[in-house]
């Protein structure tokens, strides 16, 4: 699969069994991003950090996402400004939690409010997130048996909610590949290559540091370069799936940036497609 996730900082889960190895995915984030990282906050000490420093916040569900305290103290979610957030076992925390991230995803900022002092601070991430589809882990695994029950497994998956789902960008299921296998992979310079010349396309494109998965919508619209055959797809498309107007927006913003990663100026039919398909995978 082509890395459409750091070129423009698009959210990503990956629902994963236990036969697969979701800490190489994790370690492969630094790999992919570290030179793109500029300056960052840091609500530790509330001053910027040099880029040196960057690094990758994984954190099961042990820690405090959002922040808090009588005198608000930042989350991870915040600790990660600038920086990919990594979450594994998602399918462990609790409904509240995981809902408690949609105003981030969206908005790039995290707000709390106590009774002494409300206090905002920045979150704009890149979200991964692995879980298994189910408690036992197994379900759907063509290699071992699944022990729970339907009613198991539905109560699993919905504890990440529509809403949530909606605010991601992909939603990629594993499969198991074998040590003979011969598919050619990229190297991590290969993917470090295509998304330093996609994000420079973004700079050109923007002028101010943004990227297409965060970029407001209106500038995303006036600079994509769709046409209106592609609009009209988009729009056909949405209503005979029943997705949301957000999913139509990210469908613009994942076919911007297949283009860029392909080095074209307007958004092609092909990536457009391809977009449209990601969408399409199963979800969790």
């Amino acid at each position: 699969m082509k890395r459409v996730d750091f070129p423009a900082g698009h959210h990503i889960v990956i629902p994963i069994t236990p036969l697969h190895e979701k800490s190489g995915r994790r370690r492969s984030a630094p790999t992919g991003i570290r030179r793109f990282a500029k300056r960052a906050f840091s609500p530790r000490s509330e001053t910027t950090y040099d880029p040196r420093s960057w690094r990758l916040q994984s954190r099961h569900q042990s820690i405090s996402l959002i922040g808090g305290g009588t005198f608000p103290k930042p989350g991870e979610i915040s600790l990660a400004h600038n920086g990919v957030l990594f979450l594994d076992e998602l399918g462990e925390f609790s409904r509240k939690t995981l809902d408690m991230l949609r105003q981030p995803l969206e908005r790039g900022e995290v707000t709390i409010s106590r009774v002494k002092q409300t206090v905002t601070y920045p979150s704009t991430i890149i979200l991964i997130a692995a879980t298994n589809p189910c408690p036992c882990g197994y379900f759907g695994s063509l290699e071992r048996y699944c022990t729970c029950t339907p009613k198991q497994v539905t109560d699993y998956q919905l504890k990440v909610s529509g809403p949530l789902l909606d605010r991601l960008d992909f939603v990629l299921t594993l499969k198991n590949v074998g040590l003979q296998q011969n598919d050619t992979i990229e190297t991590s310079a290969d993917i470090r290559e295509r998304t330093t010349r996609a994000r420079h396309l973004q700079r050109i494109r923007y002028g101010n540091g943004r990227l297409n998965g965060s970029v407001p919508f209106q500038q995303l619209y006036e600079t994509c370069g769709l046409s209106c055959e592609q609009s009209s797809l988009i729009e056909r498309t949405c209503f005979e799936q029943k997705w949301s107007n957000r999913t139509q927006a990210k469908l613009i913003r994942i076919a911007r940036t297949i283009s860029d990663l392909e080095g074209q100026e307007e958004i092609t039919d092909p990536a457009l497609q391809e977009a449209i398909g990601w969408k399409r995978l199963p979800s969790l």
